[in-house]
């Protein structure tokens, strides 16, 4: 007596080529419906070769659903279909399914009159428990105005936007030395905090360009509001770094308590926060530029900002604190101009 064994076809998964995690169906394919074109950005030269290839198939085509409405889950003519009454008595059909009215006619019914008093006139929450019972419902349900003051509307039932809830707030070293110990170690499922832009910078990618100008734009309408600034600063504890200390020193070396580092965020001109001021009745400001957070700066920019503002400004590079002489007749001769 002989068995038949059956055979075991094993299926072989393939993914979509453009690495979404998609699962192919046709063995065939290499990628999903609609993925081929994936990171791939067409050319204008394209995009204006597709747009008239689209006008002419679609041209003088008329519509399917064109003078049809759905009626009991089909869309049939709008004339087979017979259209209720208008409620005002008038004896024309409404336009559409569901409406009571012709448009502008539900003010013949008597609805609102001119002089008509309305029902919760006079009446307050703490009075009548309908009103109560509203606004009890509309503060759980219905978004408001951040309570930081920010303008932005919150989620529903949310006293803060997002993150909000800390804004004013200057948090003491233990609270943050927690937060450090509690996300130490921490990290997505992929190992990467920000997988999608490793290795990316504003030169080599569109979307970080785009989105760093953006922000760029809107921080520098914020920083002209002074109460924007004063918040900033209460939460920001910004301290001298080390290039500062050293120009600091030097400062107070060559002219004793004549300047003033105010680079903390506590002293702002048109937006622009300057690292050190004369307090000697000089109109005078002196900006330390680093060498990599300032590298695509223009220092004339920051020069031509403050003197709207009557300031003189002089701009020293970090590099340049390397030569303590030189650097020294440069504040020297800054020093003595008037």
């Amino acid at each position: 007596m002989t068995t038949k064994k059956s055979k075991v076809v094993k299926r072989i998964i393939r993914k979509c080529s453009c690495d979404c995690g998609g699962i192919l169906v046709n063995g065939e394919n290499k990628f999903l419906h609609g993925h081929h074109r994936r990171g791939v950005k067409a050319s204008p030269e394209t995009l204006l070769k597709m747009s008239i290839s689209l006008k002419k198939k679609f041209a003088g085509t008329v519509s399917r659903k064109k003078g049809k409405i759905l009626y009991k889950g089909k869309f049939v003519n709008k004339e087979s279909v017979k259209l209720p009454l208008c409620k005002c008595g008038c004896g024309e059909r409404v336009s559409k399914l569901g409406n009571r009215f012709v448009h502008g006619h539900y003010k013949t019914t008597g609805g609102f009159k001119k002089g008509t008093i309305p029902w919760n006139k006079g009446l307050t929450k703490e009075t009548d428990a309908r009103l109560k019972e509203s606004s009890d419902r509309q503060r759980t349900l219905y978004p408001k105005s951040c309570e930081c003051g920010c303008g932005n509307m919150t989620a529903s039932g949310k006293r803060f936007v997002t993150g909000h809830n800390q804004r004013g707030v200057k948090q003491s070293p233990e609270s943050i030395q927690k937060r450090t110990e509690k996300f130490l170690g921490q990290k997505r499922p992929n190992g990467n905090w920000n997988p999608w832009s490793t290795g990316l910078t504003k030169e080599t990618s569109s979307l970080l360009r785009k989105t760093a100008k953006k922000q760029s734009v809107t921080m520098k309408e914020k920083f002209k509001d002074k109460e924007f600034c004063k918040m900033w600063a209460s939460t920001h504890g910004v301290s001298p770094n080390q290039a500062e200390l050293k120009l600091n020193v030097m400062l107070q070396n060559l002219f004793p308590d004549e300047w003033k580092f105010v680079g903390d965020f506590k002293t702002w001109l048109g937006g622009k926060n300057p690292d050190f001021m004369n307090v000697n009745g000089q109109k005078k400001l002196i900006e330390l530029f680093g060498n990599y957070w300032h590298k695509d700066d223009d220092p004339q920019d920051r020069i031509n900002h403050f003197s709207q503002y009557g300031f003189k400004t002089l701009v020293v590079w970090e590099s340049e604190l390397e030569d303590m002489n030189l650097l020294g007749e440069r504040l020297q001769e800054f020093h003595i101009q008037q």
